[in-house]
């Protein structure tokens, strides 16, 4: 890559230099294949799942579900995943990670209201299989504050 006239390489490229960073959900790049067979060439690409994503949650909506909790990628990547949950309700809330069985993974986080462009940083471990983000707040969930996440 040529840099701009007194720059450097990725000056003013989000997430230049960071790995996982500037790609969408924090999905550590591509893998790519090439295979040659007399004069033809076929590559093939495969995009990782992403091991970053937000969460978003609600509780502005409309009856018969008025709250709401959004993952931005559903499936993510097994092992370390960083979940940045923001709130964009008036009522404080909570999140946590539960097992498809009800186990929970991660203990629930205060998810302050009036804070919609600050996120709660959560970092855990997740092997593959299915989980239920929610907000563990009595009757939340079961408005609509809870989303089924695949892990692969």
């Amino acid at each position: 890559m040529t840099p701009p006239a007194g720059g450097t390489p990725g000056a003013g490229t989000p997430g230049a230099g960071t790995p996982g960073a500037g790609t969408p959900g924090g999905a550590t790049g591509a893998t790519t294949t090439s295979t040659t067979s007399g004069a033809t060439t076929t590559t093939t690409t495969s995009q990782s799942l992403p091991s970053r994503l937000e969460v978003d949650e609600n509780d502005q909506g409309s009856l018969p579900t008025p709250y709401s909790l959004s993952p931005s990628h559903n499936p993510v990547a097994a092992g370390k995943l960083e979940f940045n949950v923001y709130n964009f309700g008036q009522d404080g809330h909570t999140f946590a990670i539960h097992e498809a069985d009800g186990h929970q993974v991660q203990a629930p986080v205060a998810v302050p209201a009036g804070q919609s462009g600050t996120a709660v940083t959560v970092n855990v471990t997740l092997r593959p299989g299915t989980y239920v983000l929610l907000c563990t707040l009595p009757g939340h969930a079961g408005l609509g504050m809870h989303a089924t996440l695949t892990v692969q």
